[in-house]
């Protein structure tokens, strides 16, 4: 199983077109603030694709090629995560959005609308306390950042990582995998991954080693300290993101203004973990 990595990738190439194809995952999480012991969240959960229309159609070369468009389809809901047990709560508060279709060239100014409802939404709960974010680190996905750091523990196994920053340094968040995108791995790879426990270890680690850095954010909600993680895999061919050289202030007027998601690796995937600092 040393190389199980390399046979998705190269399964997902054979399926899908270098030149055309673009099919990524988001599992995407922004706390617009606390409402008593729960961290009320936008759940943001795509699809990336290739929209070509009139595909297969035969058309005389003269006219002009077939314009494609990357786009988005998936939903945004209000979640709340309890900060006792540190779980999303399995109630939905509200379906901010279902089955939207959006176009990767103005991904932020479609979605933005919907992070504002889903901001007047929470301000809404009871004893709601705003949250903001005054530190963004971003890796995009290169090996050599500094703000997130990866440790692979191959006799367990399992995968952390951990905020390079003094005061943070003896916090470590173990790597938990979304069951979806598990399951999107066992169909490509036809490994029991749906079930971690069953995969042999160095399957694992195999698997562990394609999973980088993406950010980590800080928000500070009412006195606490919560750190966003976003991991991804895939292919950099194509991608043109770079990581950044020091930690960044976002400005913005509230957080029902700060839209991300979009930046996920070619046929990649990526999620988010949250922790309490």
């Amino acid at each position: 199983m040393r190389y199980l990595c390399f046979f998705f990738i190269s399964f997902l190439t054979q399926i899908c077109p270098l030149q055309a194809c673009s099919y990524a995952y988001q599992y995407s999480l922004f706390p617009m603030g606390l409402s008593g012991d729960k961290l009320i969240l936008i759940e943001v959960e795509m699809e990336r694709y290739v929209n070509t229309p009139d595909a297969g159609i035969p058309r005389p070369r003269y006219e002009r090629p077939i314009e494609i468009s990357v786009r988005w389809k998936g939903n945004l809901k209000l979640r709340a995560w309890n900060l006792s047990s540190q779980r999303l709560e399995t109630e939905i508060l509200s379906e901010i959005a279902n089955q939207i279709d959006i176009d990767d060239k103005t991904y932020h100014e479609e979605l933005r609308p919907y992070f504002q409802q889903g901001y007047e939404m929470a301000e809404k709960l009871p004893f709601f306390k705003p949250s903001t974010l005054p530190l963004v680190g971003n890796c995009r996905y290169d090996i050599s950042c500094t703000f997130l750091k990866k440790e692979i523990d191959s006799i367990s196994p399992n995968l952390y990582f951990f905020i390079n920053k003094e005061e943070y340094k003896d916090k470590k968040i173990k790597v938990e995998f979304p069951p979806i995108l598990l399951q999107k791995f066992e169909n490509m790879s036809k490994q029991n991954f749906s079930d971690m426990e069953t995969v042999a270890n160095q399957s694992q680690v195999e698997y562990f080693k394609s999973w980088k850095a993406h950010s980590v954010r800080i928000y500070e909600i009412n006195g606490l300290k919560f750190a966003f993680y976003s991991f991804g895999w895939g292919q950099r061919r194509f991608y043109t993101g770079t990581k950044s050289t020091d930690w960044e202030f976002p400005t913005v007027g509230n957080i029902g203004e700060y839209v991300e998601g979009n930046d996920v690796l070619f046929h990649g995937q990526r999620f988010d973990m949250i922790q309490i600092l």
